[in-house]
């Protein structure tokens, strides 16, 4: 249920029911109200009556003087459906649960009371938040009844923070006032048992008073939706910037294919936010300063200004760590650097202003101003590797440094953000100068100004131009059903891939009669139905020389699926032409309604060496860079024999292409694996599992 576009407006009334000196969360959010100047009505509500922090407080929902327009639930699970009931009542849509208690208890109890609150909420109208969560807030119109301690001091701004975890809200709003960060709106989902995590990021992404997101997510159920909501969001200029904790369990299919392994749910949410320009961050530190420069219009590259060979150095090789690529400088602005930096300097950027010729303070202001406004630059990032300034008269220097900085920033309309080399205290000095110049900015690390800065500029890098048609929906069945080896090939061959040569036999018997593919040494196979992992049960020979010896080998793989217990489950025998090449995995598979392409480094080692990544589909301009870049294997296919990255790049691309829109379509996965590049730059594909769900997608 995706809220009402006017959640946040015009609330002239809260009531917080469940409002005591014993209720710590429902007390916070009365504090929070009160304390950021909501001019509205607070209305406590709890039977005992009285007085709360100067408030009246009243018995029920029904003696409250006006009509609340939100409501905090502080109650017990127990007295929650009668207090929805009377708020409905009241003309009161638009509540927020905190007690914990629901689906999160993972037993029988917690999923009735979930069942029981949404089938309520959906009978009343009711656009719940929660349970399980702390509380919402809009920052613009000092609505803030967040059910815990917040820092003071948070500025309304264009970042809204939507967060399944409340307790992580505190600490991320505790970096944005630290780093001067404002905020809009702030959504603590909870469980989301009536508006979810996915209704609050389409919410925000539609919000005119949103440019930024903060999203921090534990668990993305519906990749469709949220690929959607994705592209509405590149579309309209709205940055989502996502930290997704934890792990999700591995599709069923892991037992037979490798591909579920590597490609786990984070791998393949990785994939959708590449396809749509989502910066995806490892932690919180990383998300407020990525949305911090974003806001400040960094993103584009940085002029990092320094007064020492050592910062421009150790920040030159942070951004190449980071893959931060820094702009070049106009032929005018380092022109204008000649005729200032000394020898001991650095022109270029980032640059090393040390004992520049002439830079009096006005001077130095109007150095800064120019090279502010370089049509090549986002704005300027000042690295200091000294301590902070504060007011003793020897620190003059320095202090008039950052004066200048803020001055020129004022007069460019460039936003200019300080950073020291390590993380240092701040002094009050330049806390007090930051506060005071909007245009300036801080952030205490230069490892993480670089490392957001880097994730900011790369996360348009593999972005799809054309938008995006809903190609499946649904989930897969419980039931697989497994097409054999040979059938698989044989359809693969059919379509015009690069199958390697064979023939299937019933049994060892048959070989007397049947013509082998070609000449030596071969790969004896035994045919054994939804056994994908073959050569560890003793299924597989390789290196076989001749005909004689492929007679010894069937015979030795028929034993081995007897040893087994598959002899109900064994169809027969491949013998196939050995290739002999790097081994790489092709693999496709849907998830939630989204299908992804995988490579990686294959054969046995898959699983090992873990080397690749997913892109999302439909195949799109950049989808082969993007597997390049995110996997690591750039470097890996230039080492193999001339043609075989464009082989391996059609490969990919007809598999894609097929799995949407050809006879692939019908297979949940498609693993091709190994596919082997021979000393030619040639592709063969030895392998093939082809799972496809009844249930379908």
């Amino acid at each position: 249920m995706k809220p009402s576009a006017d959640f946040f407006r015009n609330s002239r009334a809260v009531a917080v029911v469940g409002a005591s000196e014993r209720s710590f969360y429902a007390t916070m959010a009365i504090r929070n109200l009160t304390g950021y100047g909501f001019e509205g009505e607070v209305l406590p509500v709890h039977r005992d009556g009285g007085t709360l922090l100067g408030q009246k407080v009243y018995p029920d929902v029904a003696s409250v003087p006006i009509d609340p327009d939100l409501a905090i639930l502080g109650v017990s699970p127990a007295r929650v459906p009668d207090a929805i009931e009377q708020l409905a009542g009241r003309g009161c849509r638009k509540v927020v649960l905190i007690a914990d208690g629901y689906v999160e208890r993972a037993d029988d109890v917690g999923a009735a009371r979930t069942a029981e609150l949404a089938e309520l909420c959906a009978r009343l109208d009711v656009e719940l938040v929660g349970p399980n969560g702390i509380g919402v807030a809009c920052f613009a119109s000092g609505l803030v009844p967040i059910c815990e301690p917040i820092p003071a001091g948070v500025q309304p701004g264009h970042v809204s923070i939507i967060s399944h975890s409340g307790a992580l809200i505190s600490g991320i709003l505790d970096g944005f006032v630290a780093e001067g960060v404002g905020v809009n709106t702030v959504v603590s989902v909870g469980n989301g048992t009536v508006t979810n995590l996915l209704d609050w990021l389409e919410w925000t992404v539609d919000d005119s008073g949103t440019r930024t997101v903060a999203c921090y997510a534990e668990g993305i159920g519906d990749l469709a939706r949220f690929r959607d909501i994705a592209l509405r969001a590149a579309g309209n200029g709205t940055l989502i910037v996502l930290l997704a904790a934890g792990r999700s369990r591995l599709a069923r299919d892991i037992a037979l294919s490798h591909t579920a392994s590597i490609a786990g749910d984070h791998d393949l949410l990785d994939a959708v936010c590449a396809d749509t320009g989502v910066a995806r961050v490892p932690d919180v530190e990383t998300l407020v300063t990525a949305c911090h420069l974003q806001d400040r219009g960094l993103a584009q590259g940085p002029l990092v200004i320094t007064s020492s060979g050592g910062a421009a150095t150790l920040t030159a090789d942070l951004a190449a760590d980071a893959g931060l690529t820094l702009p070049q400088l106009s032929a005018a602005s380092a022109t204008l650097l000649g005729d200032v930096v000394s020898a001991s300097g650095h022109i270029g950027n980032p640059m090393d202003l040390t004992a520049s010729r002439g830079l009096d303070g006005p001077a130095r202001r109007r150095l800064y101003e120019a090279l502010l406004r370089d049509e090549h630059v986002g704005g300027g990032l000042c690295v200091l590797p000294i301590t902070f300034p504060d007011e003793e008269g020897h620190r003059g220097m320095h202090r008039d440094l950052i004066s200048s900085l803020a001055e020129a920033s004022e007069r460019t309309g460039r936003h200019v953000v300080l950073t020291p080399i390590g993380d240092q205290a701040v002094t009050d000095w330049v806390s007090r100068t930051v506060a005071a110049a909007p245009r300036l900015g801080l952030v205490r690390s230069l490892r993480r100004a670089t490392e957001a800065l880097g994730i900011l500029q790369r996360r348009a890098r593999h972005v799809r131009a054309e938008p995006v048609r809903q190609e499946r929906s649904g989930t897969r069945a419980d039931d697989t059903e497994w097409m054999s080896e040979s059938t698989a090939k044989a359809m693969l061959a059919a379509r015009g891939f690069p199958v390697v040569r064979g023939v299937r036999v019933a049994s060892s018997g048959d070989l007397a009669t049947a013509e082998l593919p070609g000449d030596g040494p071969y790969v004896v196979k035994g045919v054994v139905r939804e056994v994908a992992h073959k050569a560890r049960l003793g299924l597989v020979k390789l290196g076989i020389p001749d005909s004689a010896a492929v007679r010894c080998a069937a015979e030795d793989v028929e034993n081995s699926a007897r040893a087994h217990g598959f002899a109900d489950r064994f169809e027969g025998l491949l013998i196939e032409q050995q290739v002999a090449g790097f081994e790489l995995m092709a693999a496709t598979r849907w998830s939630m309604g989204v299908g992804f392409l995988t490579l990686a480094v294959g054969g046995t080692l898959v699983e090992a060496v873990r080397t690749g990544a997913s892109v999302a589909l439909p195949w799109h301009p950049g989808s082969w860079a993007s597997l390049l870049d995110r996997s690591g294997l750039r470097a890996v296919l230039e080492t193999l024999p001339d043609g075989a990255e464009t082989a391996v790049h059609s490969l990919c691309e007809a598999l894609a292409r097929d799995v949407v829109d050809g006879e692939l379509a019908a297979f949940e996965t498609v693993e091709l694996n190994p596919v082997i590049v021979d000393s030619s730059g040639n592709t063969h594909i030895a392998d093939a599992l082809l799972l496809r769900s009844d249930g379908g997608r």
